[in-house]
């Protein structure tokens, strides 16, 4: 009897290291498994940030749930899954899971930013202000903030402060092209165009292939009628853009510049590609003709002028090249056909009374020719076309 109960003594207290021998593997086991959790923890939330750069907020999602489920202390997981309810539109998780981040690091600059760009979506622009200069104060030189913060500063009227900040960070980053465009375009907005072109000049020797600054500072060439500057900033960008869907305004671009500049054996060669590009483009043909018109090819000028009249019947611009076309030609009874068109069109009526006077002058009949500069009168002399006409270096004058 006392060797059982011996016996018995021995099981039971055997058992009960072998079932404390179990419960201690399985605790060992859940910290492994907890700590393999939060060291991997770093390498998913990288992922994470491929998944949310390649547009995969779903996929992002799912992964953030269980990094946020190992370690909910995790302010890097919360500001990506910030990021994450931001592209999907759910604004208010957004700003959560943001101020849950700075909460946990408010050393975490981005969650900063971000929270200011929601704060500015709402319409609270103190707050976003606020926000941005902590994100400013924590990384002073990153591009993303200033840009950010100088939007801010022009939405609220402010930009001499604007200015000021771009200023100081390209100071530190001279060649930065966002800094040097977005100085630019508050230049302009600001109708300050000589620095906003100077700005655009020095984005332009960063990358002198940039399409947006190329076109842009074409533009505001054009807008002060420095042609021949603009026209070169056009051909440039034509031989950038290539053949794709850029071209065609490229070249219309480029072709008008090239006119206002005088340049017509370029802007024919733009009407030329035009044209061919769409054989039904009204506004190519007529382009045509009056490039025609500038290198004395007046055969060609009346030609393009009829094909463009073909497709848009009834077009006073049309008629009025049309006219000065045949005029040019010596054809007169046919341009008087032309500008008679135009007799009663109060955009085009000085310059076709004006020419048909012309013509009827070359013609020898005097007396119909008074009556028409008659009918020309004072508006005439209000016609831009008349004087530009009566510049033109022809014989047929």
């Amino acid at each position: 009897m006392t060797h059982t109960n011996g016996l018995r003594t021995l099981l039971v207290l055997a058992l009960a290291v072998v079932l404390t021998g179990c419960a201690t593997h399985e605790q060992k086991k859940q910290v492994m498994v907890d700590k393999w959790e939060k060291n991997t923890l770093d390498t998913k939330l990288t992922m994470v940030e491929g998944l949310i750069e390649r547009g995969q907020t779903a996929e992002a999602k799912n992964v953030l749930d269980k990094c946020l489920a190992a370690d909910a202390e995790s302010a890097k997981a919360h500001f990506l899954m910030g990021r994450v309810h931001f592209i999907e539109n759910r604004n208010t998780q957004a700003v959560q899971s943001f101020e849950r981040a700075v909460a946990l690091d408010e050393t975490l600059d981005a969650a900063w930013y971000y929270r200011g760009g929601l704060a500015f979506l709402q319409g609270d622009s103190a707050m976003a202000r606020a926000y941005y200069e902590k994100a400013l104060a924590l990384k002073p030189a990153e591009t993303e903030y200033v840009l950010g913060m100088a939007q801010l500063l022009t939405q609220t009227g402010d930009n001499p402060a604007a200015i000021a900040l771009l200023e100081g960070a390209l100071a530190g980053q001279p060649r930065n092209r966002d800094l040097l465009v977005c100085m630019a375009d508050i230049y302009g907005r600001s109708e300050q165009p000589q620095k906003a072109i100077a700005c655009y000049e020095q984005a332009l020797l960063v990358d002198g292939k940039d399409q947006a600054v190329l076109e842009t500072l074409g533009f505001a060439y054009a807008a002060q009628k420095e042609w021949d500057k603009a026209t070169v900033l056009f051909e440039r960008l034509l031989a950038v853009v290539g053949d794709n869907d850029r071209k065609e305004p490229v070249l219309n671009t480029l072709a008008m510049c090239a006119m206002n500049a005088g340049k017509y054996p370029l802007a024919m060669r733009c009407y030329d590609k035009l044209t061919v590009l769409n054989r039904d483009d009204a506004e190519a043909w007529l382009g045509m003709a009056q490039a025609a018109m500038g290198v004395d090819q007046f055969d060609r000028a009346a030609a393009c002028a009829q094909k463009a009249l073909q497709l848009k019947p009834s077009w006073p611009q049309g008629y009025a090249v049309l006219g000065a076309a045949q005029y040019l030609q010596k054809k007169y009874t046919a341009s008087l056909d032309a500008f008679a068109h135009l007799l009663t069109d109060e955009e085009f009526d000085g310059f076709a009374w004006f020419m048909t006077g012309r013509c009827y002058g070359r013609l020898g009949q005097t007396a119909r020719a008074d009556a028409a500069y008659k009918q020309a009168g004072d508006r005439s002399a209000e016609s831009p076309l008349v004087e530009r006409f009566l510049k033109e270096k022809t014989g047929a004058m």
